[in-house]
């Protein structure tokens, strides 16, 4: 009986703080990881709407996933990072936001392609700079606001059409009158295939 209490109360300690680092709530984890998968760009844009054409997306996208990191994770924590379309942009902000958290040498990437999605990787490291990576992320703060940064890069389309900086689904409407019927949805929200919105 007693090995079965332990064992009960072991399951619901590991439960009650399966949340803790994980950015996704339908990804239970543990202290050992911080977890910013599955998809880490769409759950990002969940805490902080970002529309799919604006510029330097991966900068913005670094600068969101560090300042969640420093403030929810700690050193010695082993970074998860998906990149479930596998784009250029993806693969930059995931590599420099690694370099920023990580040493190069524990930096290790691996394929998760699909035939939809062929680029897609999971990027794993173990954090040893969270207070230099602390430090990077409140000084851009005070330099230019994540709120500033994304307004002034978002404004915009390519082609000189106004938006609202922060209807992302605004963006999406006019990709979609500009992309063929057939395209898929995916294709206008990731740039896939021959519907482009950057």
């Amino acid at each position: 009986m007693t090995v079965w209490r332990t064992i009960l109360i072991s399951i619901l300690l590991a439960t009650g703080d399966a949340q803790a680092t994980a950015l996704r709530s339908d990804r239970p984890t543990d202290d050992s990881v911080c977890d910013l998968g599955s998809n880490t760009s769409l759950a990002l844009m969940k805490i902080r709407s970002v529309p799919w054409h604006t510029r330097e997306i991966d900068k913005v996208h670094e600068r969101m996933l560090v300042s969640w990191v420093v403030h929810q994770c700690h050193d010695g924590q082993i970074l998860i990072i998906d990149g479930a379309n596998g784009d250029d942009w993806e693969h930059r902000y995931a590599e420099s936001s690694a370099l920023r958290l990580c040493t190069g040498a524990d930096i290790r990437q691996f394929s998760k392609g699909s035939s939809q999605y062929p680029q897609a990787f999971e990027l794993r490291c173990l954090i040893r700079k969270i207070t230099s990576a602390r430090n990077w992320s409140e000084n851009q703060d005070r330099l230019e606001s994540l709120d500033a940064m994304i307004a002034s890069r978002a404004g915009v389309l390519p082609e000189g059409e106004a938006v609202h900086r922060s209807d992302a689904t605004n963006v999406v409407d006019k990709a979609a009158d500009r992309c063929s019927g057939k395209s898929k949805l995916a294709s206008i929200l990731f740039g896939g295939g021959t519907c482009k919105t950057k």
